[in-house]
């Protein structure tokens, strides 16, 4: 209740992360309990909610977020360049994802640009609220993330995954002799 609940132009599965950082910023501890439910407005999640979306689409749904939260939680005086950059790395990333041969994901990601450049105004009036309410900096939040090395490593144990399973997979298929 104090800091306002989470920015209600997030997605209500990028709420929990809002909130935490908020309240984080407030001074607060924020303490997992498996028990505990937080009530979000209905929004952009639910329509898809028991649907298959494709990888394109889900690409372009976190990144749209991830910039809204880049562009939110980003300080005044990295805004602007933040902005103006944004659309030219979206072609860049674009640019090596047609070079990977992922056309899909390069659309998305220039769309996910657009959306979240189209949200900005909101997205300046949720770095407004955010700074009412922080009483301590973003050093408090250092010893949460997770580290270089360690995101490197995950990425990699679930890129190998990814891999077991496809062999999985592909011994169980029955070729013709």
């Amino acid at each position: 209740d104090q800091v306002g609940g989470a920015d209600p132009v997030l997605d209500p599965l990028d709420a929990p992360l809002d909130i935490a950082i908020r309240v984080r910023l407030a001074g607060h501890r924020v303490v997992a309990v498996p028990a505990a439910v937080v009530y979000v407005e209905r929004g952009p999640a639910d329509w898809r909610a028991g649907k298959e979306l494709g990888q394109a689409t889900i690409y372009r749904l976190d990144r749209a977020a991830w910039l809204y939260r880049r562009f939110a939680y980003a300080a005044w005086w990295s805004l602007l360049p933040l902005i103006v950059l944004s659309l030219p790395l979206s072609v860049i990333r674009a640019a090596r994802h047609f070079g990977a041969k992922r056309p899909d994901i390069a659309l998305a990601d220039i769309l996910a640009t657009l959306q979240a450049l189209w949200r900005l105004p909101q997205a300046l009036v949720a770095k407004s609220r955010l700074g009412r309410f922080e009483s301590v900096g973003w050093a408090a939040l250092r010893p949460l993330r997770m580290s270089p090395g360690d995101f490197r490593r995950r990425r990699q144990l679930q890129a190998e995954a990814r891999f077991a399973q496809a062999e999985e997979s592909a011994r169980i298929v029955t070729r013709p002799s």
